[in-house]
């Protein structure tokens, strides 16, 4: 055993020695290669310049001919001007005319119309009127509706309405009787056929039912034409009517 030591310790003292000369040999090597290049070398020293003189001092106002001039801009102008566009408020067209008001029990039916040289129709809730929807009753005042903007407004505000262009008026002619609400009865019969014509009747507002004239005082129940006078007392008044006796 100690004779296998002592061969294995020989061998790597053995190849010890070789790599210890070999490395000498790279070193004597490398320094005549260096000792060749430097006796073709001519060390020079540096040039020496003079010291410079104090720098001028640097002021803003120097580089303001760079800030005011873009390099981009035609025209070199820092002075840059944002254009915003007007908003174009839509304002709300005038209020439509009312004429009168009604309630069978059905919902409130107004008689109403944009234009006075034009005749009112009569308007259930949801109905259109010019650029209007007429929505019903709020208390005492009629709730419209423009766009999406819901509102109320006074009889008052309703009682006018714009008056067209004279020559829109002079073409127009003079103003026409009101139209009657949509109906789905028939048409009148045989002995009522000068209803509608008659200093008390109105003209036809429902199936078989007739408007009062304005200025009829007479009391409910008067029969006049086989027509009997009715009242009806509601929250938003009363209201009276001719219809067909039975």
């Amino acid at each position: 055993m100690t004779r296998r030591l002592l061969l294995l310790n020989a061998l790597l003292a053995g190849m010890f020695i070789l790599g210890a000369a070999e490395l000498y040999r790279q070193v004597v090597d490398a320094d005549g290669r260096y000792e060749r290049l430097e006796a073709f070398t001519d060390p020079k020293q540096p040039p020496e310049f003079p010291a410079s003189g104090d720098p001028n001092p640097t002021r803003p106002a120097d580089f303001m001919p760079v800030v005011d001039r873009l390099l981009f801009s035609p025209d070199r102008n820092a002075e840059v001007v944002v254009e915003t566009a007007e908003v174009e408020v839509d304002s709300r067209p005038p209020l439509p005319q009312l004429s009168g008001l009604v309630d069978f029990g059905g919902g409130p039916s107004a008689l109403m119309t944009t234009d006075s040289a034009k005749p009112p129709v009569w308007l259930t809730i949801g109905d259109k009127v010019g650029d209007f929807v007429y929505e019903g009753l709020e208390g005492e005042d009629i709730k419209l509706k423009w766009k999406e903007e819901s509102f109320t407004a006074t009889k008052e505000q309703l009682s006018r309405a714009p008056e067209p262009p004279k020559a829109v008026r002079q073409a127009r002619g003079g103003p026409r009787q009101p139209q009657r609400p949509k109906s789905a009865g028939a048409a009148a019969p045989a002995d009522l056929a000068g209803v509608g014509q008659d200093n008390r009747i109105g003209p036809e507002i429902g199936p078989g039912r007739y408007a009062v004239v304005r200025g009829d005082d007479s009391p409910v129940g008067t029969e006049h034409n086989g027509l009997v006078k009715q009242e009806r007392k509601t929250p938003f008044g009363s209201s009276s009517w001719w219809e067909k006796k039975e």
